[in-house]
């Protein structure tokens, strides 16, 4: 599923109400590594990627 899978499924279940820093939360757990400390590209990536997705809604929930 990876990061950006996690933040649309959080981000349905929440009505959009989740901070970006989630998804960073959540790529940096995934990769042992602090949130914080992710690189410039990678922080850029993921929003890019959770843009190019659908509207939010996990495949289960169609």
């Amino acid at each position: 599923m990876g990061a950006v899978g996690a933040f649309r499924r959080v981000l349905f279940h929440r009505a959009g109400r989740v901070s970006t820093n989630l998804l960073w939360a959540l790529a940096g757990a995934l990769r042992n590594e602090r949130w914080d400390r992710l690189d410039a590209e990678t922080r850029a990536q993921l929003p890019a990627e959770l843009n190019e997705g659908s509207l939010g809604v996990p495949d289960s929930d169609r």
